[in-house]
């Protein structure tokens, strides 16, 4: 048995002047506020160790701490709060190791609003029977805007014959209303509308030529393109990326950037996706990087058991020789889709994001 906790506020949007409060469900022992650290973007044994936030701790019954910051939170930071894994309760019981990271993001009193619209059909494949759509997110006010191109993963499953399924790009809402920029997320032909690699490649690059076409409709500022994907995804965007002239900016979560490896498995060269078709170094962007690359930021999990981490370690490696600036953040300890929505890793994994958006793009603020 462990002693389960939990952390208030949670969220992208808190208050500055928001109190931390530390909830444990058993009594713990004295001085355990010694064992809780307080960061501002980043943590011990993370990809940045960020830097402590000073304050005051206080508690009237053992169960619950609060602390005061000294002074109010950073506008547009990311606060953590780490719990040693020594600290015990009163009876001697151990935390839940699954409670020992808690993070939430600062407000940055940014707003320009997010509207959100579902593009049906952007093109037809399959001789006219078979429906592309696309979800846009753009921000409410402003404009023109950068574009981000999602590319999703789920292992190129999913579809239908009729219809691609499309998802909402990680966290699209929130990158429109608080940077200024256009999510567009694509869909591309899976596993289950029959699809390939090769024509999956075709959709995203009819996804970035729809956009192009229609910017002025949108309100979008083509000028400013980046792509970004997860896992299955972003073979796919890299790829892509590569192949956008106007594409600065390229962003991949557990990524695949070489599919050599996995073309030496037999399940890969006999599967049903086309991965060898015309060649597994064909279908890797790491073969393909374009004079002066997109800066490039890859987060990766060191325990991800599907994607190996060297992935993304080669790939930044590559990017660099050929003249671009790359970035890759490990995240100790976590596995595959550790970024995805309600994972500890979820906040985290968005303030570098958007971070990284801020610093290539030089967005300031409003």
């Amino acid at each position: 048995m462990t002693v389960s906790v939990t952390v208030t506020p949670t969220g992208k949007e808190v208050s500055p002047q928001e109190r931390i409060v530390v909830q444990f469900q058993a009594k713990m022992e004295a001085g355990v506020a010694n064992s809780i650290r307080v960061t501002r973007n980043g943590w011990e044994d993370g990809p940045n160790p960020g830097e402590s936030i000073q304050g005051e701790w206080s508690t009237e019954d053992g169960l619950s701490f609060m602390f005061t910051p000294a002074e109010r939170l950073q506008p547009g930071s990311l606060t953590v709060i780490q719990l040693a894994s020594s600290i015990r309760s009163q009876d001697g019981t151990a935390l839940d190791p699954a409670c020992l990271l808690h993070s939430f993001l600062v407000d940055d009193g940014v707003h320009y609003g997010a509207k959100e619209m579902l593009l049906p059909c952007i093109k037809t494949a399959n001789q006219g029977t078979h429906l592309i759509p696309m979800h846009l997110t753009v921000p409410s006010s402003g404009g023109p805007f950068p574009v981000m191109f999602w590319v999703h993963g789920g292992a190129w499953r999913g579809g239908t014959p009729e219809k691609s399924e499309v998802q909402s790009g990680n966290q699209a809402a929130y990158l429109a209303d608080h940077l200024g920029i256009a999510i567009a997320s694509v869909a591309y032909r899976c596993k289950g509308s029959a699809g390939n690699f090769t024509q999956a490649l075709e959709d995203v690059m009819d996804a970035v030529q729809y956009v192009r076409d229609h910017a002025d409709e949108y309100g979008i500022d083509t000028r400013r393109i980046g792509l970004y994907g997860g896992s299955a995804g972003t073979p796919l965007s890299a790829l892509a990326a590569q192949r956008t002239p106007e594409a600065d900016l390229y962003i991949g979560y557990n990524g695949i950037y070489d599919l050599v490896p996995l073309g030496q498995m037999v399940a890969v060269k006999h599967n049903d996706y086309g991965l060898t078709n015309p060649s597994v170094e064909a279908n890797s962007a790491i073969y393909h990087l374009k004079p002066n690359p997109p800066h490039t930021l890859l987060l990766h999990g060191t325990n991800d058991q599907a994607v190996s981490p060297q992935q993304s370690a080669k790939y930044v490696e590559a990017v660099q020789a050929a003249g671009g600036h790359a970035q890759l953040l490990m995240y100790k300890g976590e596995g595959h889709a550790f970024f995805n929505v309600g994972r500890r890793m979820e906040l985290p994994t968005l303030y570098e994001v958007k971070q990284f958006i801020k610093r290539v793009w030089e967005i300031r603020e409003k």
